[in-house]
């Protein structure tokens, strides 16, 4: 139904009174001088309501004014882990959950999974920040003679389901927007590994209690052998690899710090909670999206283990890219002034 031209209620008597009098609209309109369209929707109107009286609209009065809008916001920036319940809760107005994502997504702030990072204190980020500065002006090959190793756990079926933030875009990597990194209680596989420059190194499932013994084990079973092979590419490793690890208790403790030194093995001063600053990660996030993907999907430790031996290989093309990649990572570092990074 068209719009109603505005009458005064003098002329809705007028144009209704003529209608039941039995004369035409044609005439009506003639008489009054008001548009065919407007006389003709009075009368449907009367017809089917029995008066020309305005309803009242329908549908809730908007209840979203620019305070509530600001508000909404406010509480999204200081709590950007809030669910839309939590956050309803806390509007405390009639207000329902598509309305305020609605509100939000015109602010440019919507819902995205948090990246999942280390708690960095800023004793962690200082040092971060001078290890980096350190090693800005180190090329390709400074970097290649680094032999990255680190621990993982895969688990069959693992869920790509996370923790979901509210942010705008740009604010993945914001320390607020972020939820740190914890270790798993779940039963998994867990797996050590190494690298160094375009060279895959040995891969070893860690079974059993997990301590300095048998940590020691999987160095002298992995990576002692894989220093071997390195040596007869480049000759003596003992003065040029060095040996990458994280400050796991496991790793610092006077045991395995003593069989390093027996054995040669030289190590490089590693900052605390940085997982972002060794390219192994980028490898096992490979390497646990193909063994998901895995054609055989795995329905047992024992199949698990297989399709990851499987799949190791497929890593060794990331590898140069990595390398590539450092100095640009140490840059990242530097401008966050230590803090979160994307890598």
């Amino acid at each position: 139904m068209s719009q109603i031209k505005k009458l005064t209620e003098e002329e809705h008597g007028i144009v209704i009174g003529m209608h039941i009098a039995g004369i035409c609209q044609a005439e009506i309109v003639r008489k009054l001088n008001h548009p065919q369209s407007t006389i003709s929707d009075l009368i449907k109107k009367y017809k089917k309501y029995g008066t020309t009286v305005d309803h009242p609209q329908n549908g809730r009065p908007r209840t979203i004014t620019s305070p509530a809008k600001r508000r909404i916001v406010r509480i999204v920036n200081h709590n950007p882990h809030f669910t839309v319940s939590q956050l309803q809760h806390d509007v405390n107005l009639p207000i329902s959950a598509s309305s305020l994502v609605l509100v939000l997504k015109s602010k440019g702030i919507q819902q995205y999974k948090a990246a999942v990072k280390p708690l960095l204190t800023k004793k962690h980020k200082d040092a971060r920040l001078e290890w980096c500065k350190e090693r800005l002006h180190w090329k390709l090959g400074d970097w290649s003679k680094v032999i990255f190793s680190d621990e993982t756990t895969i688990e069959m079926g693992q869920s790509d389901k996370g923790h979901f933030v509210w942010r705008r875009i740009g604010e993945c990597y914001k320390e607020e927007k972020c939820i740190p990194s914890v270790k798993s209680g779940c039963q998994t596989q867990m797996v050590w590994g190494a690298f160094v420059g375009t060279t895959l190194g040995h891969l070893a499932f860690c079974d059993g209690k997990w301590n300095s013994e048998t940590y020691i084990d999987i160095l002298r079973g992995h990576l002692l052998p894989f220093l071997d092979e390195l040596a007869e590419l480049d000759g003596e490793w003992d003065s040029e690899f060095i040996f990458q690890e994280d400050n796991a208790p496991i790793h610092k403790s006077k045991k395995s710090m003593k069989w390093k030194e027996e054995n040669g093995v030289k190590s490089i001063k590693w900052p605390a909670q940085s997982p972002d600053l060794n390219p192994i990660e980028h490898l096992w996030f490979h390497l646990k999206l193909r063994v998901r993907r895995h054609h055989q999907c795995p329905r047992s430790l024992e199949g698990l283990r297989s399709a990851i031996e499987e799949e190791w290989p497929h890593m060794k093309p990331y590898l140069l890219a990595l390398m590539q990649s450092m100095p640009k990572c140490m840059q990242v570092v530097i401008d966050a002034k230590g803090g979160i990074t994307k890598y």
